[in-house]
């Protein structure tokens, strides 16, 4: 966007005469094998609630109230410990909470989203917030006789980040609210009230944690048609027992034939928890749970050896744990012949007719990011409905085998995530060489994008602070680009572009040419064509935010 355009848009007097940008600064290291994300008190990528099952609570007083608790089942809320401000405290008085890494595991980064505040000072006894890791003690984040820091009207802001990478050994990160100074001194830290009628008190509203696991997970008791010896056709199975003791458990089990995936598939989703959420960039997955996986698991793939070609295939057969450290379950070569002509539904038809509907509407749907799109459809020969008939969908990632009901129908909840286009094949027979019907569903989706601005009065001369967050992932390494628009009339007109970096951006404007009281309506949102590398739908944008400037 030009200088000129960027006046043009403003014709009653706003002007840009100051630009500072800055994004989020969370941490990147190469992706290991080994690690694996995880979220407390809030998803900071999708603002979901998380469980906080990892940390614990201590209080360092005789009973006056201080110590440390959470409150994140709501989303919202806090890990927080502090120090009751109605009374005064000696040396090391007051509250903790602390992350602790599960057995055998250990802490190789985190980013904790905080707000801290304290009190007044006297010699040697200073109300103090404190972030640290052990073993060492090794502080990050002191706040001592400072003024508060973060922004507790926007949770997962920059200014609220402090973590550390490239750590070994930690298995420890704690957050302390304490009255520091000097032991036996017989100074106390006075009462006070900085923040809900405490004289000290940290808040972390979010944490990303990056756990280090050595553990490989074990395969036994293999067998199966697929590992028999026998000439295969049509679907081989293996079946297996796998376990990760001592780490976050079984994740996944990848049928790989000449060197090519063709079968990966999540072994037990655990409720729900063994499930990646899928919304880092760094290559690693994601849980809300430090331990989100069975320890064992019994399973059984299968492989649908009519893909393949007639003849000898060398097929590996592997198992992951959540942490992504991987073994071998088989490892051998297979021989298949031409499929049998296995007919497919009841009655099997060649000139079938397969209908869609997301959400009730014929083939395609636009949905808001965070809400559900279900894909129905209706298998048909003529007017007779094809009942027990397998239907293959795929597409954006995704794969599943669907079977009709006895009236011809079918459905399929579509996960959250990006733009989608699904197709559903039905083959007659399972030798055909095509589909005998197919249809595809097309899932736009809006990202939700959130925007903060502050102050919402101003001056000529003063400057907003805009902070905000798209929600829907994932997010390109380049990051999402946005459009700042100012409303002119019935008309959204842009006047500059940011970069939501990780789904977070801040921006920066000062007013310079606004000589008479004026409000202004603004917001944030995707260009018309989209952000390259951003499968979400254009359209809409972020809520509407009015600035008065005096």
């Amino acid at each position: 966007m030009t200088a000129k355009r960027c006046v043009t848009g403003l014709q009653r007097g706003l002007a840009l005469a100051a630009l500072v940008m800055c994004w989020a600064a969370l941490h990147c290291g190469a992706a290991s094998a080994n690690e694996y994300h995880v979220f407390s008190c809030e998803d900071p990528y999708t603002g979901e609630s998380a469980p906080v099952d990892d940390w614990g609570y201590d209080q360092f007083t005789n009973g006056y109230g201080d110590g440390a608790g959470a409150d994140c089942s709501s989303g919202g809320g806090s890990i927080s410990a502090w120090m009751d401000g109605a009374v005064t405290h000696g040396f090391a008085e007051g509250g903790a909470a602390t992350f602790t890494a599960p057995d055998g595991e250990t802490i190789s980064a985190f980013t904790l989203w905080r707000y801290e505040a304290v009190g007044p000072s006297v010699p040697y006894a200073t109300p103090e917030d404190t972030i640290a890791y052990d073993p060492g003690n090794v502080s990050i984040d002191d706040c001592a006789q400072c003024a508060p820091r973060g922004d507790p009207q926007d949770r997962l802001s920059s200014a609220n980040e402090v973590g550390a990478t490239g750590l070994t050994g930690v298995t420890q990160i704690q957050a302390r609210a304490l009255c520091g100074g000097g032991p036996g001194s017989g100074n106390v830290c006075q009462t006070s009230n900085v923040e809900n009628g405490n004289s000290a008190e940290i808040d972390i509203y979010a944490a990303d944690i990056t756990l280090n696991d050595p553990t490989v997970p074990a395969v036994a008791n293999v067998s199966g048609p697929l590992v028999s010896g026998a000439t295969l056709s049509g679907d081989a199975s293996i079946s297996f027992t796998a376990t990760d003791s001592g780490g976050p458990g079984v994740y996944s089990g990848t049928i790989s034939v000449d060197g090519k995936p063709v079968v990966d598939q999540i072994l037990d989703t655990n409720g729900g928890a063994c499930q990646s959420l899928g919304v880092t960039h760094d290559g690693l997955r994601s849980f809300n749970d430090p331990q989100p996986c069975k320890p064992q698991v019994s399973a059984t793939l299968t492989l649908n050896t009519s893909t393949l070609p007639a003849g000898a295939h060398n097929v590996l057969v592997s198992v992951d744990d959540a942490s992504g450290n991987s073994t071998t379950a088989w490892d051998g070569t297979i021989t298949t012949t031409l499929p049998p002509h296995v007919p497919n539904g009841a009655p099997p038809c060649e000139q079938a007719d397969l209908s869609l509907a997301v959400n009730g509407k014929s083939g395609r749907a636009v949905i808001r990011y965070g809400h559900r799109a279900t894909v129905t459809g209706v298998l048909r020969c003529g007017t007779a409905p094809i009942a027990s008939a397998t239907i293959v969908m795929g597409g954006g990632g995704l794969g599943t085998t669907l079977v009709s009901a006895p009236d011809g129908t079918f459905s399929y909840s579509v996960p959250n995530g990006p733009s989608r286009t699904l197709t559903f094949s039905y083959r007659a027979f399972s030798d055909d060489p095509s589909p005998s019907a197919s249809a595809r569903a097309l899932i736009s989706v809006l990202p939700r994008i959130r925007l903060a601005i502050s102050p919402r009065s101003t001056f000529n001369g003063g400057t907003i602070t805009w902070r905000g967050r798209v929600q829907g992932g994932p997010y390109p390494p380049g990051g999402v680009t946005l459009l700042v628009e100012v409303k002119e009339g019935r008309r959204w007109l842009p006047f500059d572009e940011i970069v939501a970096r990780k789904g977070r951006f801040t921006y920066r404007y000062t007013f310079l040419r606004t000589t008479q009281p004026t409000s202004y309506r603004f917001r944030v949102a995707l260009p018309a064509n989209g952000a390259g590398g951003y499968d979400y739908r254009p359209g809409g944008g972020s809520s509407t935010i009015t600035v008065h400037v005096s």
